[in-house]
């Protein structure tokens, strides 16, 4: 694969699935997927001996161990990631890749990559075991002055990750997609890959991609069409004709968005820009895709984290931590969802913690009190002033008109075949109902949005 290939011309819309979905739909990520303490040897044996290999309940995608390597040296810990069934080699390269164009900054803390495998069963990434507990499970317990230095210390970590130079020089290529590495998939690696090999690859969900500018439309363009396509294919599967109702009752008003974004005569009333150029400037950036608060790991100075002993990744407990001194950031983690896109995927997807809309999850409330959203306001305002002052990147604030429509787009296209939609293949699912509903209700409000 090179950065220039180009993928197929896109076909009109159909009732044909290029991706069926699973005989077993409701199969969970991990279903099956785990690791023995010979692979975990096998994996590691150019570090020392792997005199302990205990799982965690950590990861949702991923199966995850803490190991110990003894050596005549001394001792690591390693997380050992076991990739899920659903993905083969695109997210492995992904996380390696990303830590690795991240890492080059050398200012920016991530885990250093000991081994992996993008190809066998199961796919296996072994990084450097970092310190500290996610910040998610802090959160809520810090004072709002703590809060607010710990937003400062991601912003500049962030805008580090995404300006260091490995990172400008993918970005520069002009290319969307995931990140890959060259030569993949790989057998066997003792330590990360080659910045050098690190080029932007197949999207990690569907498969489809990299894009780049091609005969008149722009690389951005022909992103949301090709996925949004892919989602209309999802939708008209045959294995989702339980859904008949829904795709008759929204056919015309999708077909008429598609025909939009493909170019098409305008739209009165479309927010879909009629000129190539509006998404020939929209700019891309290096995305770690899911940058909450779950995938910020920090200490506590002056205190000795105290993990579970049945589960090693998971803090024991919180309730007697001292947290007068705020925290400190240790590093990012969970890098694999990592590429290059269209800026407006990362404040979409990430950032949760400067979101009024969103941070009721994060303090467990039902809806969210008017000082908390005063405060998160106040933090917004604060992460995008040091992204945009300090490594002149891209915020919702900047480019308020061109974060309108783009992340409209990307709306129509999630809700016309959301992650979830597999649990509505099964009609006697309790849960088909609600779901069901939940899916028209969404795309009807993503296309209103973009005047369909």
């Amino acid at each position: 694969m090179t950065d220039q290939q180009q993928p197929t011309v896109a076909q009109p819309v159909g009732n044909d699935d290029p991706q069926p979905l699973p005989a077993d739909t409701r199969r969970e990520p991990k279903s099956g997927i785990a690791v023995t303490l010979t692979q975990a040897q096998s994996l590691l044996a150019h570090l020392g001996t792997v005199t302990s290999l205990i799982p965690s309940s950590k990861g949702y995608n991923n199966c995850l161990y803490l190991a110990t390597i003894s050596s005549p040296t001394g001792t690591t810990a390693a997380v050992v990631k076991a990739g899920g069934w659903c993905w083969s080699r695109v997210k492995t390269e992904a996380e390696v890749a990303g830590l690795a164009v991240v890492g080059a900054a050398g200012t920016v803390p991530v885990p250093r990559v000991l081994a992996w495998r993008s190809t066998g069963n199961p796919e296996l990434a072994a990084i450097e075991r970092m310190p500290g507990v996610a910040l998610a499970d802090l959160w809520p317990r810090l004072s709002p002055a703590h809060r607010r230095d710990a937003v400062v210390q991601i912003a500049r970590i962030v805008g580090k990750a995404k300006t260091g130079d490995a990172a400008r020089a993918l970005v520069t290529k002009g290319a969307i997609g995931n990140l890959s590495v060259r030569h993949g998939p790989v057998a066997h690696a003792a330590g990360p890959p080659q910045v050098d090999d690190v080029t932007a690859g197949a999207m990690v969900d569907g498969g489809l991609g990299p894009w780049t500018d091609y005969e008149g439309q722009p690389a951005a363009m022909r992103y949301l069409t090709d996925t949004t396509r892919a989602a209309v294919a999802t939708l008209r599967s045959p294995a989702l004709d339980v859904l008949q109702d829904m795709r008759d009752r929204f056919t015309a008003r999708i077909d008429a968005y598609v025909a939009a974004l493909d170019g098409g005569a305008p739209v009165p009333g479309s927010k879909l820009p009629v000129d190539p150029a509006a998404w020939a400037a929209v700019p891309l950036e290096l995305v770690h895709g899911d940058l909450t608060l779950k995938n910020v790991l920090v200490t506590v100075p002056g205190t000795d984290l105290a993990m579970r002993a049945d589960d090693p990744l998971t803090l024991a407990a919180t309730s007697d931590l001292a947290l007068d001194q705020g925290v400190q950031v240790s590093a990012l983690i969970d890098l694999e969802w990592m590429g290059v896109f269209p800026w407006a995927d990362e404040h979409r997807v990430s950032y949760e913690f400067v979101k009024p809309d969103e941070i009721a999850d994060v303090f467990g409330l039902d809806g969210v009190p008017a000082a908390v959203r005063a405060e998160v306001e106040e933090l917004q305002a604060l992460f995008y002033d040091i992204l945009e002052s300090e490594y002149g990147l891209p915020t919702p604030r900047s480019r308020a008109q061109e974060w309108s429509w783009l992340t409209g787009a990307i709306a129509v296209r999630d809700a016309i075949a959301p992650w979830w939609m597999k649990n509505l293949v099964d009609q006697s699912a309790p849960e088909h109902g609600p779901k069901a509903t939940a899916c028209e209700r969404e795309l009807d409000a993503a296309l209103v949005a973009m005047g369909f």
